[in-house]
């Protein structure tokens, strides 16, 4: 079975030291290899006749490799999990490890050293006061409301016939009046002034109107409507009449 010893450099670091015996991963190769050449079909022998010998000669390396990897992973994990070890990231396979060099005819235990970086020991201050804990009341018409607001958020658009509704998105086509301007534009009715919404609401699909343009949405300033109603550019000093046609589209 393989052990796991840590030493601590500092509060911050320490090394985990793997050891291998090589019964541990002997016993493991010598099965796999014998499963190996019962499957094996190599030139010059039937299928299953292969020799473990010539196995062991020509892939006992790469059996070694799998098996002790296989108990330096186990072994880890389970020092890690049992140990309940905090620490930063994976364990790094540490500068002073000596390179690995193995000879199937004279195996011997198998050491590793890794490197690990511990979570800082700190205590939180302040846990002896006291803090009220809010029982937030929500009612029902807030619950409401913003389901309400969450599936007009979240719906799919859909063009309708209807009449305009105050929760409609409407796409407008507008034109200045003896002027160049023209755009598209889409209007939230619930955005709009109280004075213009009035208007909207007795509108239908395919009606022009004409409007006020700096006076169509609440809140609004006049720089907002130059750069995102009409598109104009900052430096685009331009005079722009009020009076716009606006053509509700859908």
């Amino acid at each position: 079975m393989s052990n796991v010893s840590r030493t601590d450099i500092d509060a911050l670091n320490a090394v985990l030291t793997v050891t291998i015996p090589k019964e541990s991963y002997l016993q493991k190769v010598k099965k796999d290899i014998a499963k190996y050449s019962q499957n094996a079909m190599l030139k010059g022998f039937r299928p299953g006749k292969t020799p473990p010998n010539l196995v062991k000669k020509l892939y006992g390396k790469e059996f070694v490799s799998e098996a002790v990897n296989e108990k330096l992973n186990e072994s880890l994990k389970n020092y890690l999990e049992n140990e309940q070890i905090q620490m930063f990231g994976e364990p790094i396979l540490s500068k002073e490890q000596p390179e690995w060099h193995f000879d199937l005819s004279n195996p011997k235990d198998i050491v590793f050293k890794f490197d690990i970086g511990l979570y800082p020991s700190f205590k939180i201050k302040g846990l002896e006061h006291s803090f009220p804990y809010y029982e937030i009341e929500v009612d029902q018409e807030q619950i409401d409301s913003e389901l309400d607001r969450l599936r007009r958020q979240t719906g799919e658009e859909s063009e309708i016939e209807d009449d305009i509704q105050e929760d409609d998105l409407l796409i407008a086509d507008i034109k200045e009046v003896g002027g160049s301007i023209e755009n598209e534009l889409t209007v939230s009715v619930s955005w709009l002034t109280d004075d213009m919404k009035s208007v909207f609401l007795t509108q239908k699909k395919g009606d022009t109107l004409q409007i006020n343009i700096f006076q169509l949405e609440k809140e609004t300033t006049p720089e907002y409507v130059r750069k995102y109603f009409l598109r104009l550019e900052d430096n685009d000093a331009r005079e722009v009449n009020e009076n716009f046609d606006l053509t509700i589209k859908k």
